[in-house]
């Protein structure tokens, strides 16, 4: 199909007529844009929409799909019109800031036939228009071109490329050339945009040398792109600054060759030429003038020549920076190959100066005409563009005196397609331009009304008249054809498929356009099937052969009916006789039509000669039929049974299952009647079913009641002596006494029949005094209990009373006793009895209840394991100011909130429990047991300097001077060098290395007693010598019997005996002794035996007696004996 382009804003394109339709400027009928943001500071406002339609008048509709904020504008335009939406009220949710943020200001514009579009900033002195370019704006891959030329003017308007997205999920990939907001230049990063939604990117510095030109912008779904460079400051030109911009095309887009014309700036133009690929060279005029290694990379030309010629070896964009006066504008320049417009419309949006830059092939230059005039622009306007050698013309002309202000101009080839540039404005104001014909290649559009055809039928290939083009047709079983239009005469099945046509206009490819056609046979005459005589009110049904995938277009006397193979038309009357046609539509095909007559015989009624009757049960009813006597009449009783075939029925001894509605139906002239009713009531006769007369509470209103079987009767009551007392159910009796009871009679009427009469009696109840009363069955006007505990009182009065406890908090009971089990203060209160016979209330009694509050379970405080002799304290709380009742199995009970124990034995171990009481009302008790520690036996002290001996290869054993169980021991270890660790643990403890040894002895809690002491284990010579004379005369030489280093070994033991066996002398620890020094009333000189038993574990002992020395080896306590002689 035709690729269309969308248009700038002042040049307003229409369609052309005849030849030049669908080869037109940018045009489109779905557009997507987002607006640049403009400083407001330089003026940013007003803002407009601009359209424009050919010869088709356009429904155009502006929203923001992601701005629901945005009130969707749907404007209707006529043809060959233009349109303009001024969007300055929503400025705010157009303009697309702040940078680097994801917003919903995408404008989507469409359209139902083609139109042009461009979006202008009308500022008087900051003036732009930006092409919307329809689907060739559209892209995947785009290289943003800017101008590195000029400064912006102010902080607040750097240069920038927005971003819109067209679907949902767009992720959308950057790589800016210079900083930007919030990006460093050269760092690729990516934003997920969708339908709709925008972005940003702004340059950090309003230097020319920074703006962010060959920013690469890449996406997985088409977008859009907006370049500006807002309020560029014209120094070089005089000092103006301006805002110039461009809806710029993707990459794909692109071309080789382009054309500059020189605007009316003070100084030379700018074209800046920025690479999509790697080692691109360009050319001007035809002499190369630079190689660019990289893409995204920039050559500037400075135009000072009326035009410029510029060719690359690959596609590249082209940006040119022209204007008149100070004042600049830019515009993307279009390649000029294979490109361009027939016809180019545009409006003059001011006064000021215009001019027409325009470019044609050679021999297309004497063909133009203005708004139908030919002598505007003629062929001596243009001149050669240097380095085309002829083939390319151009044209700047001045156009202020004959292009009209306001007004749609036109501009038309009638040999060549060209292309127009325009600039507009003023040379202190500001600078409109832009480039407005096609920026694509050309493209058919096939024009075949129909692409579903009958056999048989004509078929003219034709497409959009374009100058200078081949029409080369091809389609299926190897059709070809040459020609605009091309008669392809009549089609049959086999003609069936897709048509393309292609060509080229000189030696540019025009893209292809396809036809798929589709080809039916035409259907044979349907036949129809039905009743040909129906009576009115009977269903018609009309059918035919059902087809596969056809309409079936029925006709009837009332019109269409539905598309089916069969139809019914329900309950007919006389207007549906008439002619029924049938034709099959396949595709378009029509079948021959069909048509069948159908008769419909008016519908006649039965008659009765009573709408309604009605009758006493068990007399007769009599029923007639106003009909002709010719008619075969049927009457049905309620339950459709037949009745018979008269003019008439009787219904003998009537009964009530008989009533209902009697139909009579028959037929008449062939035809149903329509059928008649009439209704018979039989009334049955009335019957009172009950009579009731509650017992009433004397000087009460009594009441007696009257049911009967049928509803609506009348009534009449008479008095045990036969007298009538009145009528109307029910009969009241005011302020019954006891004279009121007795028997009363009742007759019921309904209509004309009467009920048999029923009696009943009325009995009118006393007032009875009640009691309430205890277990014990007495009296009891109070009752008084602690809370939890429980009372019962009980009802006393007549067996046929119905009882009624009205309980405080609103309860109530019907029980002849009302018990309470676990009673609480809330249940205080008025206890009243009531008692009714009947609904006859008793004369009421009550007691007063008064529920003493229990206190709360007491809290006793927790009780931590004490030691023997320690003091207790105990506490208890509780509520209502209740005094505590304590309790131990020891101590036994102690009354009082808080409960010293001094010096507590062992005997207090145990349970102690606790109960709160007030006003004789006693809580449930708590308890804590108390666990009493006894004291140890042995209460240790501290302990000093020990010293232990050991010999050599032997072992140090040091025994605490005292312990008792229930200390734990802990032992650390000093050596030599003073280096401390963890020992052992235990009452006594053995060591080969000398050092001090520390030992601290604790209970724990709760006794929390303790002890240390300090060992010292040195190591000395083990020689002992056990001597075998000893001299204890006081003169210090050899006084006692001792063993040297026997200290070593704690715990050795030595026995002294006389001569007859007897012990004189006995040590435990006969190391640690002074030795045996008996006087002389103790021992006589002479000789004496001993027995020494060294307290060893497995040391070497070298030992020296009476016997001699020797070693002594092996484990275990060693036992020597030998004789001792004492001398004075």
């Amino acid at each position: 199909m035709v690729k269309t382009l969308p248009a700038l804003l002042i040049l307003v394109l229409t369609g052309l007529s005849g030849a030049f339709s669908h080869t037109l400027s940018q045009t489109d009928t779905e557009f997507w844009f987002v607006a640049p943001e403009v400083w407001a500071g330089h003026g940013d406002f007003p803002i407009l929409l601009r359209f424009a339609t050919f010869d088709e008048a356009a429904v155009i509709t502006v929203e923001q799909p992601a701005n629901p904020n945005f009130p969707t504008q749907t404007l209707n335009v006529d043809a060959n019109s233009i349109y303009s939406l001024d969007l300055t009220t929503w400025l705010s949710q157009i303009e697309n800031k702040p940078a680097n943020s994801i917003l919903n200001f995408g404008f989507h514009i469409t359209s139902n036939s083609p139109i042009t579009a461009y979006y202008e900033v009308n500022r008087y002195n900051n003036p732009d228009i930006f092409t919307l370019k329809g689907s060739n704006a559209l892209g995947l891959d785009f290289i943003v071109p800017f101008q590195m030329f000029l400064n912006n003017g102010y902080t607040q308007s750097t240069s920038s490329f927005d971003i819109v997205a067209t679907e949902d999920g767009t992720v959308v990939t950057i790589t800016p050339q210079k900083p930007i907001i919030g990006h460093p230049a050269n760092v690729t990063f990516s934003i997920t945009l969708n339908e709709g939604q925008t972005w940003s990117g702004r340059a950090t510095s309003v230097s020319a040398d920074q703006h962010p030109s060959g920013t690469t912008v890449t996406s997985n779904k088409p977008i859009a792109i907006t370049m500006s460079d807002d309020s560029v400051n014209g120094t070089p030109y005089g000092g103006c600054a301006d805002i110039m911009g461009d809806q710029i095309v993707p990459v794909n887009l692109l071309g080789t060759e382009y054309i500059a014309i020189k605007g009316n700036l003070n100084g030379p133009d700018k074209v800046f030429i920025v690479t999509t690929e790697p080692g691109t060279t360009v050319s001007v005029n035809g002499n190369l003038e630079t190689t660019l290694p990289a893409a995204s990379s920039m050559y500037t030309h400075t135009l000072t020549e009326p035009s410029a010629y510029y060719t690359t070896n690959h596609p590249v964009y082209v940006l040119h920076l022209t204007g008149f006066g100070c004042e600049i504008g830019g515009a993307l320049l279009p390649p000029i190959v294979c490109t361009g417009s027939q016809e180019v419309a545009f409006v003059r949006s001011t006064s000021e100066f215009i001019g027409l830059k325009i470019l044609v092939p050679s021999g297309g230059e004497g063909d133009f005409t203005f708004n139908g005039n030919t002598t505007n622009i003629m062929a001596d306007d243009f001149s050669n563009v240097p380095g085309t050698e002829g083939l390319w013309k151009f044209a700047n002309i001045t156009a202020t005196s004959f292009v009209p202000t306001l007004q749609a101009s036109r501009l038309t080839n009638s040999t060549s397609n060209f292309h127009l540039g325009i600039i507009h404005g003023g040379a202190s104001s500001g600078t409109r331009y832009g480039y407005f014909s096609n920026y694509a290649a050309q493209a058919y559009v096939i024009e075949v009304s129909d692409n579903t055809l009958c056999e048989g039928q004509e078929l003219d290939l034709a497409a959009n008249t374009l100058i200078g083009a081949s029409y080369n047709w091809t389609g299926p079983n190897g059709f070809t054809g040459q020609g605009n239009p091309f008669g392809f005469g009549e089609v049959d099945t086999t003609n069936v498929g897709e048509y393309i046509v292609s060509g080229f206009v000189g030696s540019c490819p025009i893209e292809n356009d396809t036809l798929d056609l589709f080809v039916y046979p035409i259907p044979e005459q349907p036949a129809i099937f039905g009743d040909l005589w129906l009576c009115e009110g009977d269903e018609l049904t009309l059918s035919t052969d059902t087809l596969e995938a056809v309409t079936y277009q029925w006709m009837g006397p009332s019109g269409s009916l539905p598309n089916s193979s069969t139809v019914v038309v329900e309950a007919t009357t006389v207007e549906d006789s008439g002619n029924y046609s049938l034709s099959i539509n396949d595709n378009g095909c029509f079948s021959p039509v069909s048509n069948y007559s159908v008769s419909i015989v008016e519908s006649m009624s039965a008659q009765i000669d009573s709408d309604s009757l009605v009758a006493c049960a068990g007399e007769s009813v009599l029923v007639q039929s106003l009909n002709n006597s010719s008619s075969l009449l049927t009457w049905l009783d309620p339950f459709g049974n037949n009745l018979g075939n008269e003019m008439g029925f009787a219904l003998i001894n009537s009964q009530t299952d008989e009533t209902g509605w009697y139909q009579l139906t028959g037929i008449a002239d062939g035809c149903a009647l329509g059928p008649d009713s009439v209704w018979i009531e039989i009334i049955a006769q009335p019957e009172i079913t009950s009579l009731t007369a509650p017992p009433v509470c004397i000087g009460n209103e009594a009441v007696l009641t009257a049911t009967t079987n049928i509803p609506d009767c009348s009534f009449i009551w008479y008095n045990a002596d036969g007298d009538s007392i009145g009528s109307g159910n029910p009969l009241l009796i005011e302020n019954a006494s006891i004279d009121d009871i007795q028997t009363y009679a009742c007759l019921a009427e309904f209509w004309t029949c009467s009920s048999s009469i029923e009696m009943v009696p009325l009995d009118v109840v006393a007032q009875l005094q009640l009691s309430i009363t205890n277990v014990a069955g007495n009296e009891v006007n109070e009752i008084s209990l602690c809370s939890g505990e429980g009372f019962t009182i009980n009802a006393e009065g007549a067996s046929e009373i119905d009882w009624q406890w009205n309980i405080p908090g609103g309860n109530t009971s019907s029980s002849n006793e009302w018990s309470e089990s676990n009673a609480q203060e809330s249940a205080s209160g008025w206890y009243t009895l009531n008692g009714y016979i009947g609904n006859c209330p008793m004369l009421s009694d009550s007691v007063y209840v008064t529920i003493l509050p229990t206190p709360e379970i007491p809290d006793i405080s927790a009780l931590d394991p004490m030691c023997e002799g320690s003091n207790l304290s105990l506490t208890a709380t509780t509520n209502l100011g209740a005094s505590i009742i304590w309790n131990q199995d020891f101590w036994g009970t102690w009354e009082g909130l808080n409960w010293e124990i001094m010096d507590i034995p062992l005997e207090g171990e145990g349970m102690y429990s606790a109960y709160a009481l007030i006003n004789g009302c006693a809580s449930a008790s708590s308890s804590e047991y108390l666990e009493v520690v006894p004291l140890p036996e042995i209460e240790l002290n501290d302990f000093g300097t020990v010293t232990v001996f050991r010999c050599p290869e032997g072992y140090a054993v040091m025994h605490l001077p005292e312990y008792d169980p229930a200390y734990s021991t802990s032992w650390t270890f000093t050596d030599v060098d003073g280096n401390t660790i963890d020992f052992e643990s235990g009452s006594m403890i053995e060591t080969n290395e000398d050092g001090i040894y520390h030992v601290i002895l604790e209970t724990g809690l709760p006794c929390n007693l303790e002890a240390s002491g300090t060992f010292e284990v040195e190591m000395i010579a083990c020689e002992m010598i056990i001597p075998n004379i000893f001299s204890p005369n006081k003169d210090g030489h050899n006084d006692s019997f001792y063993i040297p280093y026997l200290s070593y070994f704690p715990g050795s033991t030595c026995s002294i005996f006389n001569r007859w066996g007897n012990v004189v002398y006995e040590s435990s620890n006969f190391g640690n002794s002074a030795g045996w020094e008996p006087t002389i009333e103790e021992a006589a000189e002479g000789t004496y035996y001993y027995v020494i038993l060294i307290n060893r574990d497995s040391d070497i002992l070298l030992i020296e007696d009476q016997f001699g020395a020797r070693e002594i080896s092996g484990a275990g306590p060693v036992q020597f004996t030998g004789s001792l002689t004492l001398v004075r």
